[in-house]
């Protein structure tokens, strides 16, 4: 009887509580105030009510401690604060122990959205003083909620399997063997198999995954298991296990999920690119490993899923060399070309729009438009030829002032013993590949392989011409992906826009003579039936190359992407910089001042 009527006055305190709210809803404040003082039903009554009701309850059940567990109360930020109060001031009895979970920070941040409500309408306290007062409070109150010296922090999964614990995952899938299940042994084989990545590569994956909660470890090894196929773990279950998981991060990144393809390589280069300029991770960020710190878990969970969703396009090699120039050298060139090229105007969002990766161009185009960035800071008065990083600016006409053609000849003699020509412009050269061209296999290949990689680009005064190792890489990329059909626009020698930003928009070099006669992209002939045989073989032997090629089904995993890249880069650099030496000519003893490349 006892214990119902100290439930009655329990219950009575709670609705003059409850009532609080009415009185902000428009009820009359002293009616409230008057029936709370009646009732008796302040805080420090129902807190002794309820110590006397916790007594009764111990004494009728003969129990000495009562353990109350509170879970997830950091997930519901509406309701979290009022729980801490009731901690806090009802559920104080010495024989009640109360065991709640969370994560201390999000806890933080509650008590201290709720102080700061309670000091936003104090007009006499400025910023500061606010800051200081909220940051004091917020210990204060944590400090009697959750008393330090009571505070348990609990391991993450990572430290657990990293010490003397050993876990086993058990699942109907699986196989009873114990070893393969175990938790890093299995993480490592989810690595392996979904993402082609040798297992000396997979230390910061498996890092990554077991700093998360462990909630999320167990649904992400779960999803991963039952995706298997063919008992292999696909990178299409990676995909999918890796966005429900870190749906929230991704798109706090501003990773455009939608716009990603399961037949481009494109759209996922440009969303690892624009991730790689926001975090400034030019140097290895287009590796798309989950590798920095561990204040940017949003942005390693972004670079997984973007390398999971590489992975699931169909293997093609094309796509490797697509993002190889995508990712690779466009952070590469924004480094060592924009970055710091300290002219007004440089800045990412124009240089992506330039480029045009934000608009879904063509590799073709992306790669030729690197090249006069790259050549911008070369001048004429250096005396230097125009070489560097991977791409040569050759002249459009011969200078006599510069360029001595007995002595360029004399050296052609000294290595080519048939009879030769010398061509020193891409219009020449081009020319080359005409359907009556008496080239034979070897030199045709040659010359077609020099226009693939050649271009124009148009700046307010003058045309340049370029040769890039950047635009040969796409234009195999491009054979790749569309077959021998596309060669012929391959071969043509395209004019492109100079960037704007760029000082050399508006310059023009006397010693670089203009042939206005040049209005138009060069038209390059391809092989017919009524062609010389070389040439029809050429296009043969392409299309055979091309076939074999898709036959391999080279897998596109980002890391070994961004590693070929970074080889290719660094080996193409050291040869641009010894092509710049001057070196003697094969014993001609005539003491060039200033040359630049020439075709010969």
């Amino acid at each position: 009887m006892e214990f119902h009527k100290l439930l009655d006055l329990i219950s009575e305190g709670i609705k003059s509580f409850v009532l609080v709210d009415d009185m902000q809803s428009g009820h009359n404040v002293p009616w409230f105030l008057s029936r709370t003082v009646n009732k008796a039903t302040s805080r420090i009554h129902v807190e002794k009510k309820i110590h006397t009701l916790i007594d009764q309850v111990a004494k009728l059940l003969n129990i000495e401690l009562f353990i109350i567990a509170i879970d997830d109360v950091d997930t519901q930020t509406e309701k979290a604060y009022e729980i801490l109060e009731a901690i806090r001031c009802y559920l104080t009895h010495p024989r009640l122990a109360i065991i709640i979970s969370g994560d201390l920070k999000l806890y933080s941040y509650i008590v201290r959205n709720k102080k700061n409500d309670e000091l936003s309408t104090k007009d006499d306290i400025n910023k500061t003083q606010k800051n200081t007062l909220i940051t004091h409070l917020e210990q204060q109150y944590l400090s009697k909620v959750f008393p330090i010296e009571q505070r348990i922090a609990l391991k993450k999964m990572d430290e657990l399997v990293s010490k003397s614990s050993i876990i086993y995952i058990k699942h109907a899938y699986l196989s009873d063997n114990l070893t393969d299940n175990e938790i890093r042994q299995l993480l490592t084989a989810i690595f392996m198999q979904s993402l082609d990545i040798k297992k000396e590569y997979l230390i910061s994956y498996i890092k990554f995954i077991l700093n998360q909660p462990i909630r999320s470890i167990f649904q992400f090894i779960k999803t991963m298991i039952e995706g298997m196929q063919n008992g292999r773990f696909t990178s299409k279950a990676l995909e999918q296990s890796l966005y429900h998981i870190f749906v929230g991060e991704i798109i706090d990144e501003g990773v455009n999920v939608d716009s990603l393809s399961a037949y481009d390589i494109n759209p996922i280069g440009y969303e690892l690119c624009k991730l790689i300029f926001q975090h400034n991770d030019f140097e290895t960020g287009f590796y798309a490993r989950p590798d920095s710190s561990k204040g940017q878990n949003s942005y390693n969970a972004a670079k997984l899923y973007l390398s999971a969703s590489a992975m699931n396009l169909n293997n093609e090699l094309s796509h490797l060399l697509k993002l190889m120039l995508i990712v690779g050298a466009s952070a590469h060139i924004y480094t060592n070309c924009v970055k710091n090229s300290g002219q007004e105007g440089c800045n990412t969002e124009r240089y992506i729009d330039y480029i045009g990766l934000n608009h879904n161009n063509r590799i073709t185009s992306i790669a030729a438009r690197f090249s006069p960035i790259i050549l911008e800071s070369y001048s004429i008065s250096t005396h230097h030829k125009a070489i560097s990083g991977d791409v040569v600016r050759t002249y459009r006409q011969i200078n006599a002032r510069t360029f001595d053609v007995s002595t360029f000849e004399t050296l052609l003699q000294k290595r080519i013993a048939n009879n030769f020509k010398c061509i020193n412009t891409l219009q020449g050269l081009s020319k080359k590949l005409a359907p009556n061209s008496p080239l034979d296999l070897y030199h045709y290949t040659s010359v077609m392989t020099i226009t693939m990689a050649a271009h124009h680009a148009v700046t307010a005064v003058e045309r340049r011409d370029y040769i890039s190792v950047y635009k040969l890489i796409a234009a195999i990329a491009e054979l790749l992906s569309e077959g021998t059909a596309k060669i012929a626009d391959l071969m043509t020698l395209k004019n492109y826009d100079y960037p704007n930003f760029f000082s050399g928009k508006i310059k023009g070099h006397t010693e670089f003579v203009d042939d206005e006669r040049d209005e138009f992209d060069s038209v390059i002939y391809i092989a017919t039936a009524n062609s010389p045989h070389e040439m029809v073989r050429l296009i043969a032997l392409l299309r055979t190359w091309i076939d074999n090629s898709i036959a391999i089904n080279i897998k596109t995993p980002m890391l070994l992407s961004g590693k070929i890249w970074t080889r290719i880069f660094y080996s193409l650099s050291i040869i641009a910089e010894n092509a710049k030496v001057k070196q003697p000519l094969n014993g001609i003893t005539k003491n060039y001042q200033k040359y630049d490349t020439f075709i010969g």
